[in-house]
């Protein structure tokens, strides 16, 4: 969906990476939206990584022709093909934050403490999702934010049109999501403003489409696993904790960047087929902020932890976290 408000470049030093496996249906408008994002970019400024493994389609094919039309238009690249898979009996999440490590590496902290190999301002990260290029610019320009994320949908075995992350995102007071009950957040503040099409304020989130400031990566942090006596979540909810440790608590979903993991469901975005107003990009700078008298001084974080010997996570039993909401209050504006 085009939006004439939304300003066409990033002054910003912007790392995108993604991790792709089997993808070949989605290459060639993953490509396309990739090289029109980059179009709103200085040539010196992006950095693209795709950390490829274990595919048995034309996903690594595909990504030699990224990689030619990169080379083409003189844009700093790392295109890995064949990558690591993940051996029998490793555990997911450990496996899971290892290539993305990989594929964000040059703009990380060296292991030795050295500074990174090539300094972003943005991480943004790509699930294998259909992505408009506007939406992604649109993301890039919350650049206050600590974390920004789209909404990923898919259609269910039922057929309905339902939120992907659930595992992940967690609104403003830490409870999970309802995927399958628009405005999909049980925080009453941040429902109303979810379904005027405008950013809430959340405490996680990941959403197939992630902005990230890169500040902590270049200090040491990593993608994780969880540790001992940790909730057994995945390395993108790690990675949320490790920010508010560090106090960069300040994270936000716009429901105008929409992101699907299924071709026919990526038409559906912008219509009424998604029950979320389409809030355009100006009129989403005007809206009033989000309130900070409506988020409470303390919360609690929803966990639901995979199982020990089963990556299925029971949403049935959850527990709660509890977390210090003082620096959140202070930066909860948008």
């Amino acid at each position: 969906m085009q939006d004439a408000t939304l300003p066409h470049t990033i002054d910003k030093r912007i790392f995108l990476a993604a991790n792709l496996k089997d993808n070949e249906e989605l290459m060639p408008h993953f490509i396309l939206q990739l090289l029109l994002s980059i179009a709103a970019m200085h040539r010196d400024a992006v950095f693209i990584s795709v950390y490829e493994s274990g595919s048995t389609d034309l996903t690594a094919e595909y990504l030699l022709l990224l990689r030619a039309l990169l080379q083409h238009m003189s844009v700093p690249h790392q295109i890995v093909t064949g990558g690591l898979r993940r051996e029998p009996g490793q555990e997911r999440i450990a496996y899971l934050a290892k290539i993305r490590n990989l594929a964000t590496a040059p703009m990380q902290q060296g292991q030795d403490g050295s500074p990174p190999a090539w300094p972003a301002d943005r991480l943004l990260m790509l699930n294998d999702v259909y992505f408009c290029h506007q939406g992604l610019i649109r993301l890039l320009r919350h650049s206050s934010a600590a974390i920004a994320c789209g909404i990923d949908f898919f259609i269910d075995a039922p057929g309905g049109i339902v939120l992907y992350d659930s595992w992940v995102m967690r609104d403003a007071v830490g409870r999970k999501v309802v995927p399958n009950s628009p405005p999909y957040v049980q925080h009453p503040h941040s429902a109303a403003r979810f379904e005027a099409g405008l950013p809430i304020p959340v405490t996680c989130c990941w959403n197939g489409i992630v902005s990230i400031d890169a500040a902590p990566l270049a200090k040491g942090v990593r993608f994780r696993t969880y540790g001992d006596g940790e909730c057994r979540e995945c390395e993108a909810s790690n990675l949320c904790t490790d920010f508010w440790q560090m106090g960069y608590t300040h994270m936000i979903v716009d429901p105008g960047v929409r992101v699907a993991y299924q071709s026919e469901l990526a038409r559906r975005l912008h219509t009424p087929d998604v029950p979320l107003r389409i809030t355009g990009y100006q009129d989403m700078l005007d809206a009033p902020a989000a309130d900070p008298e409506q988020v409470p001084e303390v919360f609690t974080r929803e966990c639901c932890s995979k199982g020990i010997v089963t990556d299925k996570v029971d949403f049935q039993e959850c527990t709660y976290n509890a977390f210090s909401a003082q620096t959140f209050m202070r930066q909860v504006s948008l």
